[in-house]
């Protein structure tokens, strides 16, 4: 509704706001009114402006030196003479600011300083669990705004379990769901449970130690890293994305990337010397999402046309948990994102088992030893 208050023209896609925001407000307002995953390149004769969503879900790269400038969304797309970096993410940069960083307009860990609720520290646990859901519950919603259909991905752990289910819940037809591993694995398992709990029509992918082998050259080349943790966890997401792009329509995926480092999900999280140190060790993850899990996302899905949707990676969802006590956040009671889970315990949206199932890397969870 604000693009039509705005008196920006219609257009079919979603990436056409950009520029007409641009013209009417400027840069800077213009990427502070953007609420989710781009990145872009404005040319008007000799000035260019470029900016990058806050995460760096959308890939980009930049070389600036002896006078010569290059971006492009691929590093293979920029000559080796030229020296090629990642462009940061939440940033902004114009061609006036020649041989210049780019300006920061994101830093996660200082968006407790603005918090929509100054009381939070004061909140009761009910209405901070509450928030919580209100808030990546519209995260969901607000994604599903889209002209082509939509999947999701779906492993069977809390995180992508939660985004099937709000999806399911708010869908007028039945979603499809996907999983994906070799013949027995856990995942394949749990997600079945999920699947069978929400009603949705899922998909099994089983994969095959052939079909690995053939297409690792392939993934490697697409993902442009050679961090072995990354590449070894991209080789699901690659097959799940190679079968849905293959025989189905859907076009638009979402994932439950993010949730981990934003709500210390991983299992070290529960040796943190103080609640201080482990929300810190939380936003070096956040700040670092670009080079592992979402550049995983975007370009294992990308490379068969698809695009992927991040709803834990929400600019107010976010900001709700960064902006919570740091002890309300960390592992409690033996277990890794309980607030998160105790949230959701009431809501009917999963079964026990799958709302309080142990984290599992998806690495791991795809295989059946």
């Amino acid at each position: 509704n604000e693009r039509y208050e705005l008196g920006l023209e219609e257009d079919d896609s979603d990436c056409a706001v950009i520029y007409p925001l641009y013209k009417k407000l400027g840069l800077k307002k213009m990427i502070d009114m953007l609420d989710g995953v781009f990145a872009f390149i404005i040319i008007e004769g000799e000035n260019i402006s470029v900016g990058r969503d806050p995460i760096g879900v959308r890939p980009l790269f930049w070389s600036l030196e002896d006078g010569k400038i290059g971006f492009c969304s691929e590093a293979k797309g920029l000559t080796e003479r030229m020296r090629m970096r990642p462009f940061p993410p939440g940033s902004y940069w114009k061609s006036s600011w020649r041989n210049s960083t780019p300006k920061s307009f994101f830093k996660i860990d200082e968006w407790k300083d603005i918090s929509p609720n100054p009381f939070l520290s004061l909140m009761r646990d009910y209405e901070i669990k509450k928030a919580i859901v209100d808030t990546f519950t519209q995260a969901v919603k607000k994604r599903m705004l889209s002209d082509r259909p939509i999947g999701c991905l779906l492993s069977g752990g809390l995180d992508s379990s939660l985004v099937a289910s709000i999806l399911q819940r708010e869908m007028k037809g039945k979603l499809n769901t996907y999983s994906i591993g070799f013949k027995g694995s856990p995942d394949l398992e749990a997600a079945k449970k999920v699947a069978d709990h929400i009603g949705s029509n899922h998909h099994e992918v089983i994969l095959k130690w052939k079909e690995i082998e053939e297409k690792l050259p392939e993934i490697i080349m697409k993902l442009e890293t050679y961090d072995t943790t990354t590449i070894r966890a991209s080789i699901g997401m690659y097959f799940v994305s190679k079968y849905i792009r293959e025989n189905t329509d859907d076009v638009v995926i979402f994932s439950g990337e993010g949730a981990d480092e934003l709500c210390q999900g991983y299992l070290y999280f529960h040796r943190q010397p103080s609640d201080t140190m482990g929300h810190l060790e939380s936003m070096r993850l956040m700040n670092n999402l670009y080079m592992y899990d979402v550049l995983r996302a975007d370009r294992t899905t990308a490379a068969h046309g698809l695009e992927v949707r991040v709803p834990f990676l929400d600019k107010q969802f976010m900001k709700l948990i960064v902006s919570l006590p740091y002890n309300k956040v960390c592992p409690q009671k033996q277990t890794e994102k309980y607030l998160i889970r105790s949230a959701f315990a009431k809501s009917g949206l999963l079964p026990d088992e799958i709302l309080w199932r142990k984290k599992e890397a998806f690495s791991d969870g795809v295989s059946s030893q």
